[in-house]
């Protein structure tokens, strides 16, 4: 913790000294948690600010909605990805260019991407990462939207916004026929009762067709705002994710058991705490008999005190996982938001008995002691799911078996067809839903 104190006055002495003067070095401290507050108000301002809307976006977007819903023809030729300017193509990202590209390819809808959040991006380096992934895709247009200049938006048949903060960029835009919201997770959680909360649960009111990741998602859509949306259960890729023949044994120095814990400190949502917490206890117990792997982001445990507990591997490539999930006896993977991930799935698919928290809106996948163990959030009780699985091999391959089993079984092309078919005929959704 002095560590991350020390870097983060390091990196940011020189503009606290210039703000704060002598007191910056008297009580660096108090300046320090001073300059944080200063600056977490400032990006939240900035924005709030920059994200306004009104009565009259509000009124025009409700009328073009109210247009498309009557519209007899709803052909879709042109669509405009409103997506987040990324680093990774990973989870959601993977998935949105996943349902674009099979709209291309087998129904020859022209995809233009508008990235947005930073205006020097390079067109070429976000064709590198798409293409590194996957490598037949084919990119109509790219858009690098600059200073939120809806202007330099070419009109489409339908606009989709991927995230929360691009919903706000296609209620302003309106040259389209229909808009439709791309949601993979209630994305008001990943912030405290506030300003940013508000924003982000506003959108889901924006009268948006919903193109919804996971039933227990859709259900929250349509049961408390009323939308109109169909969803897709994400199926697993079983060319990369599949089981592999392990031994079952109680832990011992010479077979160390072997713990995987999908790691983000960047996501509160994923409980990086708790994890780490649990953990160390463990190791603390069982030393040289457990091996523990990390993975999802790259942190240091030396800076947090835990060096020769983990080994973390940061954020791995795709198809790593895959190899990293086979090798391990068990998985721990939290989710406090409304979706799942998809790393228990992923988990389950190599054969990992999977350790997850209790969570309503996961039920209709994760289910105790038949295809994974749920447990509290507190330190004691998921390690006592742990070791329960760590010392009973019987109830590992029993809780492996019915999770292969239980995975859905579907594929990504007739999840995204069914989502086409709706893109093609909300009406349809809607009719039902409204009991017409």
């Amino acid at each position: 913790m002095k560590h991350n104190l020390l870097m983060y006055y390091l990196r940011n002495g020189v503009e606290m000294v210039r703000k704060n003067g002598l007191r910056a070095l008297l009580d660096p401290v108090g300046t320090l948690s001073k300059y944080s507050q200063e600056t977490a108000f400032g990006n939240t301002l900035s924005l709030v600010k920059s994200l306004d809307f009104s009565s009259i976006d509000l009124a025009e977007n409700a009328r073009l909605m109210e247009r498309y819903r009557t519209m007899r023809d709803k052909q879709v030729d042109t669509a405009n990805w409103f997506i987040p300017c990324f680093d990774h193509v990973y989870g959601g990202i993977h998935s949105i260019l996943r349902f674009a590209d099979y709209f291309c390819t087998k129904k020859g809808v022209k995809n233009r991407l508008i990235i947005y959040g930073n205006p020097s991006a390079s067109q070429d380096e976000i064709i590198d990462k798409i293409s590194n992934v996957f490598p037949n895709f084919k990119i109509d247009e790219i858009v690098v939207l600059r200073n939120q200049n809806l202007a330099s938006v070419p009109d489409a048949d339908i606009c989709i916004a991927t995230l929360w903060t691009s919903a706000y960029l296609v209620l302003k835009f309106n040259r389209t026929k229909g808009k439709f919201y791309f949601i993979q997770d209630y994305e008001p959680l990943a912030y405290p009762a506030g300003s940013l909360y508000a924003l982000a649960e506003a959108t889901y009111r924006f009268g948006f067709y919903g193109i919804v990741n996971t039933p227990g998602l859709h259900e929250i859509f349509v049961r408390d705002y009323r939308g109109i949306a169909e969803y897709f259960t994400p199926p697993v890729d079983t060319e990369i994710f599949y089981p592999s023949e392990r031994a079952l044994a109680k832990p011992s120095i010479e077979k160390p058991l072997t713990i995987f814990f999908y790691a983000r400190p960047d996501r509160q949502h994923n409980a990086f705490e708790l994890g780490i917490a649990t953990l160390q206890k463990i190791k603390q117990k069982y030393g040289k008999k457990v091996r523990i792997y990390t993975a999802g982001t790259k942190w240091n445990p030396t800076n947090h005190e835990f060096e020769n507990t983990f080994i973390d591997l940061g954020a791995l490539p795709y198809r790593k996982t895959a190899s990293l999930y086979r090798k391990c006896d068990l998985g721990i993977a939290f989710s406090l938001s409304k979706h799942p991930s998809y790393i228990p799935s992923e988990l389950m698919a190599c054969g990992c008995p999977v350790v997850a928290n209790y969570n309503p809106a996961t039920t209709w996948l994760l289910k105790d002691r038949f295809n994974c163990l749920l447990t509290e959030p507190s330190v004691s009780c998921v390690r006592e799911k742990v070791e329960t699985l760590m010392n009973d091999p019987v109830l590992r391959k029993k809780i492996a078996k019915n999770a292969l089993d239980s995975l859905p079984k579907t594929s990504w092309d007739s999840e995204i067809e069914k989502i086409y078919r709706f893109i093609s005929n909300p009406h349809v959704i809607e009719r039902a839903l409204l009991g017409g």
